[in-house]
């Protein structure tokens, strides 16, 4: 579930209430609180780690702690007033709190919508711990305590980042290798044939280029310049490398085999590391044969475009500053994830990433242009996304958690069989095949944008918008937000007559939420989640959900299977006709 900074609408506060129970655990984006005997005493934590998280988050207080069942006897009216007094007294920035009321039996709940902090005051943190201790970020279920590395990671996300001109203590000039700056001078004068920079020495080249700074009277290299041209990069910069791993199923650790099938460490200077990333990852990704005539053409399962941008766009936006962090490609059987130290920075967001710029690393990305890695400043994602699309696959994902940033790339085809079989649901509505590819999209990723559904029907933006709202009058979509921040997602389907209520038990619905709120369910995950030791039994419960449609069984074998939402998920408890 999406949600907005403003103030709850009581359904979206009862569905997070009824995730936090069916899950019997909070959420990355919601906690719960008694709040009976007042503000607990770590208030500070939960408001700064929601505060510092991209979206914010919700507490709802009146929630018993280990069950998470309403309980009659919270004060309203005090749990709201000392709250905002607590907000403007102890925290270092004041967030403008909303407050939802919902009553549930005989007790009434309070949701306290926390906005995201603005970038330009973030990390917000409590006052009496300071900085550093009193800072916090949501990670998971909990919140954690920022260390001071984090802390300045944060603050150096909201300003000007000059980190790759600066020099590197202890090296000289000598520790640049001059063929890698004459090969540089060659792509120069193949790409860029009328620069004047041509013209230079090595020296002013270097300088030119921010890869070499006056310090003193010494000439020194600078980060950019050992990235590109040193002759060892990693001596002086030892985190700037990056690891690619490749993992037999879904997850890491899954299965009864190693932990990892590979383990490279990737370094040499950013070109190199780029060429040898994407090398790594085309000979182990799957590749399908596509007959055209007579000739045989083999299609990897991953557009190159899409991950040769993610590893790019990785080298040029890490955050150089931490040196304790790596670069890592984690390629999974079912997806690939590239993640940078750094979060995203200045006004990029994971919601406006597509079309919004903000450069941290200004003399690394100039070099990227030259080089010919980066084609165009600002189009990199958007082509990303395009690659994957026009491949059949579903939008990358965006995750930034402040500290990091990762890319992940699925390898889910939208339009296979279960697809059709799924689709088979909507015989007797009058739908238009782009309509069609829109609800399977929604199926797949949980929501669907204007754009989005511009990028896969190559419409603009008024017929978009027409063809959704037809689908919500349809009662197909239901949208959140307007304009601009309008998303949808499925609706609940209304069944023929001719179906089969499916009616399902208490197990089963914990399952299916974890899936709609996680995209899919292990073995393990999911005797858990059910508090059950017995392999086989949960084996039973799930193979059950599977002969009803409930879940659809993924993995090609038992070391990496998996369950995701079936055609019949949404069906279940539903009246007929």
């Amino acid at each position: 579930m999406i949600l907005s900074m403003s103030r709850l609408s009581a359904d979206e506060v009862l569905a997070l209430v009824g995730q936090i129970q069916a899950l019997r655990s909070e959420l990355p984006e919601a906690e719960a609180k008694d709040g009976r005997r007042g503000i607990p005493a770590r208030m500070y934590a939960s408001l700064s780690g929601l505060g510092n998280r991209r979206g914010g988050g919700t507490i709802i207080f009146g929630l018993e702690d280990a069950t998470f069942q309403p309980q009659p006897g919270l004060d309203i009216a005090k749990t709201q007033a000392d709250l905002a007094t607590y907000v403007d007294q102890k925290m270092s920035y004041p967030l403008r709190l909303e407050f939802t009321s919902v009553v549930i039996g005989d007790a009434t709940l309070l949701a306290v919508a926390v906005p995201e902090c603005p970038p330009a005051h973030k990390p917000v943190y409590y006052r009496a711990k300071g900085l550093i201790g009193g800072s916090y970020l949501r990670v998971g279920n909990g919140n954690h305590e920022l260390s001071d590395p984090e802390v300045r990671a944060i603050l150096r996300s909201t300003d000007r980042d000059d980190t790759d001109a600066s020099p590197v203590p202890g090296s000289k000039i000598g520790d640049l290798s001059p063929e890698l700056v004459e090969q540089y001078r060659a792509v120069l004068r193949q790409r860029r044939p009328d620069t004047a920079l041509l013209e230079l020495d090595q020296v002013d080249l270097l300088l030119a280029s921010q890869a070499v700074a006056r310090v003193g009277e010494t000439i020194v290299p600078t980060v950019c310049g050992m990235l590109f041209f040193g002759r060892d990069p990693q001596r002086w910069l030892p985190g700037a490398f990056a690891a690619f791993l490749q993992f037999s199923g879904t997850e890491i650790g899954s299965g009864t085999g190693p932990a990892y099938l590979d383990n490279v460490r990737i370094g040499g200077t950013i070109p190199a590391m780029v060429d040898e990333a994407r090398r790594l990852i085309l000979a182990r990704i799957r590749k399908r044969a596509l007959l055209e005539g007579f000739v045989r053409r083999e299609v990897p399962e991953y557009p190159d475009w899409a991950y040769r941008e993610a590893i790019v766009n990785a080298v040029a936006h890490r955050d150089y500053g931490v040196t304790g962090g790596h670069i890592q490609v984690r390629l999974f059987s079912d997806r690939i994830e590239v993640q940078s130290p750094g979060g995203l920075f200045g006004t990029v967001s994971e919601q406006n990433i597509e079309f919004e710029q903000s450069t941290r690393n200004h003399a690394v990305v100039r070099l990227l242009v030259d080089f010919g890695l980066v084609e165009q400043r600002g189009i990199g994602i958007n082509r990303m996304v395009q690659s994957m699309l026009e491949a059949g696959l579903g939008r990358p994902e965006f995750r930034d958690s402040l500290t990091s940033f990762q890319v992940v790339l699925k390898n889910h085809t939208m339009m296979d069989s279960e697809a059709f079989r799924w689709l088979s649901s909507f015989s007797e509505y009058m739908l238009t095949d782009r309509q069609r590819i829109a609800l399977v999209f929604a199926w797949r990723t949980g929501t669907i944008a204007n754009r989005d559904y511009q990028r896969l029907n190559s419409v603009n933006s008024v017929r978009a918008t027409g063809e959704l709202k037809d689908l919500v009058q349809k009662g197909l979509l239901s949208q959140h937000g307007t304009r601009g921040s309008a998303f949808y997602t499925l609706a609940r389907i209304p069944i023929p007559r001719r179906r089969r209520r499916l009616s399902i038990a208490a197990p089963e619905e914990m399952l299916l939420a974890h899936v709609r709120r996680h995209g899919r369910v292990t073995n393990a995950e999911g005797r858990t989640i059910l508090g059950i030791d017995d392999v086989f039994k949960m084996r039973h419960i799930l193979r059950r959900m599977v002969r009803l449609e409930l879940l659809a069984q993924r993995g090609r074998s038992k070391q990496d299977t998996y369950y995701e939402l079936g055609p019949q998920a949404g069906r279940e408890n539903l009246p007929d006709g």
